[in-house]
């Protein structure tokens, strides 16, 4: 057995699935962001009533969102 050619199918083996878990992730944050975003737009609306612009609610998105993210990064650091 050469070692060069064991290393190389292993490495293959594991390049698979980590692109398919990537993709996976990407269409699956994209279709969450949209079905969020259609839940919430009563709420958006009411805002805008209330007098809240276009950039005051892209703002408190990019908050949450942000609050979200470092909240579930912190979270996986104590796992």
């Amino acid at each position: 057995m050469n070692p060069s050619n064991i290393n190389y199918s292993i490495t293959g083996n594991m390049v698979a699935p980590g692109v398919m878990v990537m993709l996976f992730s990407a269409f699956f944050i994209f279709y969450a962001q949209n079905s969020f975003i259609k839940f919430r737009k009563k709420e958006f609306g009411l805002f805008m009533v209330l007098g809240m612009t276009n950039k005051n609610i892209q703002r408190m998105m990019i908050i949450e969102n942000g609050l979200i993210a470092i909240f579930s990064s912190q979270l996986f650091t104590y796992l």
